[in-house]
């Protein structure tokens, strides 16, 4: 899980398995500030600058599956700035990693890093880039 918080902010994750990784957000389709409601894309967030970093180690198959799950259930889903946006995506990927969260209200950038920043394990970076065997 990574977070930016400094000016507009972003929330993104990255899943290794194997010799794979993927490092990705989600993210308006026709790009920001100009669309904050519309259709929605993950892009690859690779080596994209991150205020903390936190590792939830390794997760069962089970929230590996429950992990696409959402990422297909976000990709079909509009992005809208206030309720379903990056952070959105992150804080169901932290819940699902085992992270206590509340989905209750706005999430942004800040509020991510609110739950992770005591955990974190790296700060000030560059998050990992993606590679991949398969398509």
């Amino acid at each position: 899980m990574f977070i930016t918080n400094n000016g507009v902010g972003h929330a993104f994750i990255s899943i290794s398995q194997g010799n794979n990784t993927m490092t990705f957000g989600f993210y308006p389709k026709l790009g920001a500030p100009y669309n904050y409601t519309g259709p929605s894309v993950f892009n690859n967030d690779s080596g994209h600058p991150y205020t903390y970093a936190w590792n939830a180690g390794t997760i069962t198959p089970t929230q590996l599956q429950q992990i696409i799950g959402i990422t297909i259930a976000f990709s079909e889903s509009d992005y809208q700035l206030l309720l379903n946006n990056c952070s959105d995506f992150a804080t169901y990927a932290l819940m699902i990693a085992g992270v206590n969260c509340d989905t209750s209200g706005i999430d942004t950038p800040n509020t991510v890093a609110s739950l992770i920043e005591n955990m974190a394990q790296s700060s000030n970076s560059n998050a990992a880039q993606t590679q991949r065997n398969c398509p």
